[in-house]
């Protein structure tokens, strides 16, 4: 919370005063649980199988309140010369409630090819379900006038806007998800180890909402000046909605990924480990709206017009998305004794752009580990 007033002390018509308020307050509330069950089995003294199956179910509830008031004033408006006035309103109330489960399935398969080569596969797949809430209540306005004025020339500006928006609505999501993964493992000296892996990963999610909605919106604005002749400009304009938006989205994602990493044994105590990672992703997204008006209301420069009963269609474009990327990662370990070792592990960054070439440590990784 801020603000400050000052007047001149000649006690004049000239003043100023400033105030700033801002209040936020955000509350979230999670809870789940997940039961899994799973069996690993023995199908020679090289090859292993294995099945997990599992439930997750929970809830997550989320408010947001907000208020903001900023204020700035020259003078006194409509009273001396050269005035100027500035506002800013804003109070939102949020929430949100998201509560379903997800079902799941893991298959693997391992087996030692033969003492320097091991090969694993892998099978995940995972189906979710959300019921979803949401209400908001929005009031947004904002004001500005100002005047100019020296020897005959004249300036005189105003600006009005207001937003009203209450919603509520409630929703359903839907999201499948598949992940197959093939490994190899090679000894390649008794300090050497490489491991690849080709990981595909596809995603499929729909979401469907249907909102009730009140809005009005109003924009005002004048314009008047004095340089060579009077001029105006005026502009007045207030809207009123009564309706229903039914939103229905969904994408389809896939990615393919190809590490490659390297692991080398120098001695006891240092141990150091290098990788690298080709990504290749692709999203296409579908994303339609239907709004059902009961009543529309737009009132221009004192002209009413009035719709009833009527509904509008709006359609994203489908959008298509490739990416591509290399990752790469190395760390460093060193045992300190035989309970206690350190570990650091970073992952650098290299940017070619406008910039130019670059280069930063984007994340990095201290680990200890203790043996009790």
């Amino acid at each position: 919370l801020f603000g400050n007033l000052y007047r001149d002390n000649n006690n004049s018509n000239n003043s100023w005063r400033s105030f700033n308020e801002s209040n936020r307050e955000r509350l979230q509330d999670y809870s789940h649980w997940d039961l899994a069950t799973g069996l690993t089995y023995s199908l020679s003294e090289s090859s292993l199988a294995g099945l997990k199956v599992g439930y997750l179910d929970g809830t997550a509830e989320q408010s947001f309140n907000s208020q903001d008031t900023s204020f700035y004033s020259f003078g006194t408006p409509r009273v001396t010369s050269e005035w100027n006035l500035s506002g800013y309103r804003s109070d939102t109330q949020q929430s949100w409630n998201r509560e379903g489960d997800t079902r799941y399935a893991r298959l693997h398969y391992s087996t030692q090819v033969n003492k320097d080569v091991r090969i694993g596969i892998q099978y995940r797949l995972e189906q979710s379900k959300q019921d979803l809430l949401n209400s908001s209540v929005i009031s947004d306005s904002s004001d500005y006038d100002s005047r100019w004025v020296n020897g005959s020339n004249f300036s005189e500006y105003q600006n009005r806007y207001t937003l009203n928006d209450t919603r509520s609505g409630s929703g359903e999501r839907e999201r499948i998800s598949q992940l197959a993964q093939l490994t190899a493992q090679w000894k390649i000296s008794p300090k050497t180890t490489i491991t690849a892996a080709a990981t595909y990963l596809g995603r499929n999610t729909d979401i469907n909402s249907i909102e009730t909605v009140l809005a009005d919106r109003s924009s005002f604005y004048r314009n008047v000046f004095n340089h060579s002749g009077l001029d105006s400009n005026r502009s007045d304009i207030s809207v009123f909605e009564d309706k229903t938006l039914d939103w229905n989205y969904s994408s389809d994602y896939w990615s393919l990924q190809v590490p490659v990493i390297a692991e080398i044994q120098f001695n006891k105590t240092w141990r150091w480990t290098v990788g690298v990672n080709r990504i290749l992703e692709s999203w296409r997204i579908n994303e339609e709206t239907i709004a059902t008006f009961r009543r529309r209301v737009r009132v221009e420069n004192g002209n009413t017009t009035t719709e009833e009963n009527f509904a509008e269609r709006y359609t994203a474009p489908r959008e298509r998305i490739t990416e591509q990327s290399t990752d790469f990662i190395t760390s460093i370990e060193a045992a300190l004794s035989d309970k206690l070792s350190i570990n650091l592990l970073v992952d650098p960054d290299f940017s070619d752009d406008y910039y130019g070439d670059g280069f930063r440590i984007a994340q990095w990784w201290l680990g200890f580990k203790a043996k009790l």
